[in-house]
C-alpha cells in the first residue's frame, strides 16, 4: 500500500482489465492507498512463476 498509489495509475496505459477495474473502483470510492504500479508489476511477475505444489 502506498499513500498515493491510486493516483499513480493516472498515467499508466495497458493495464490488465481487472487492474483497471480495481483502480477505477478505488478512485470512485476515494481510496488512495493502492499499491504503486511498480509493486503491482512485481506481484504479477511473482505470481506468474507460482506453480501448484504436489500434496
Amino acid at each position: 500500500m502506498s499513500p498515493l498509489g491510486t493516483a499513480a495509475y493516472q498515467s499508466e496505459t495497458g493495464l490488465p482489465p481487472l487492474v483497471a477495474r480495481a483502480v477505477a473502483a478505488a478512485d470512485r470510492h476515494g481510496f488512495a492507498f493502492s499499491c504503486l504500479p511498480e509493486q503491482g508489476r512485481l506481484l504479477r511477475t511473482l505470481a506468474g512463476g507460482a506453480t501448484d505444489l504436489p500434496r
